[in-house]
């Protein structure tokens, strides 16, 4: 049977060998598929550049210089592709790997960096990816929502016990609930079919969401360490705002069926 055709009997994923890339041996050994992370991580940056429907098997092959051939020894069809992109995503951010990197961090320090993070995504395609997602490759996509749900859970969770030790957070605040209403405001923004809805690009929205959230859990010493921080990036936030009127990456989507010009857009990976 042609190899490019094919599909395994279980759908199942080739088991990574750990010898694709000797520098890479330990986050080889956790990886779901047979492909080096090299070419994964090429693949990544397609995605974010150009799409991830706009984006072929035909694509991937020209843009990494690579053969139909090889890229097929590694997967089978694009829903492979997809999953092996979203699963070293997610592995370049896993939730023991950042709360051991940041222990010495201030947990208000934290929130912030996690907000500039998800503002910094919303400026990229990467929205489009798991739009595109979503409607093309549903499995995958639920798959990938699970370990997202897990992930901040268990983030959230090492932040909240981190700001009762240092004071920071008030004690009588229900972490459940703070949690899912936190949950509630980024899933809805971080969705593009909700952006031609909003009055101001989601990138600047969900700085204030954070805001909200710091000052809605934060005792008066934290209060005072977003205060200063606040003081400390002001020229930064106000440049931030300015860039309220770039124009949104989703519409641009929708009308012409093309990504946005990648060179208008922040977030793409080296």
């Amino acid at each position: 049977m042609n190899k490019m055709t094919r599909s395994n009997a279980n759908n199942a994923p080739r088991q990574s060998t750990g010898t694709d890339n000797p520098s890479h041996a330990d986050a080889q050994n956790m990886f779901p598929y047979r492909a080096p992370l090299e070419i994964v991580k090429g693949i990544s940056g397609i995605f974010l550049r150009y799409g991830l429907r706009s984006s072929s098997m035909n694509d991937i092959c020209n843009h990494l210089k690579i053969s139909k051939k090889t890229l097929y020894s590694y997967f089978d069809n694009k829903d492979q592709v997809v999953e092996a992109v979203m699963f070293y995503r997610r592995e370049r951010f896993r939730a023991e790997d950042l709360i051991k990197q940041t222990e010495d961090v201030p947990s208000i320090r934290l929130v912030i960096g996690i907000a500039e993070n998800i503002s910094e995504c919303l400026k990229s395609l990467w929205p489009i990816n798991i739009f595109d997602m979503k409607k093309y490759h549903p499995v995958v996509y639920e798959k990938l929502m699970k370990q997202d749900n897990s992930h901040i859970d268990r983030c959230l969770q090492f932040l909240f016990r981190k700001g009762w030790q240092e004071g920071m957070f008030r004690k009588n605040i229900d972490a459940e609930m703070q949690t899912e209403l936190l949950q509630m405001q980024i899933s809805h923004l971080l969705d593009p079919e909700n952006w031609p809805d909003l009055k101001h690009p989601a990138h600047l929205i969900v700085l204030h969401v954070f805001e909200n959230f710091i000052r809605s859990i934060a005792t008066p010493q934290g209060i005072a360490e977003f205060e200063k921080f606040v003081a400390e990036t002001k020229g930064k936030i106000t440049a931030l705002r300015q860039t309220s009127g770039n124009a949104n990456p989703f519409l641009t989507h929708l009308n012409n069926g093309q990504p946005t010009d990648p060179a208008d857009r922040t977030g793409l990976e080296s």
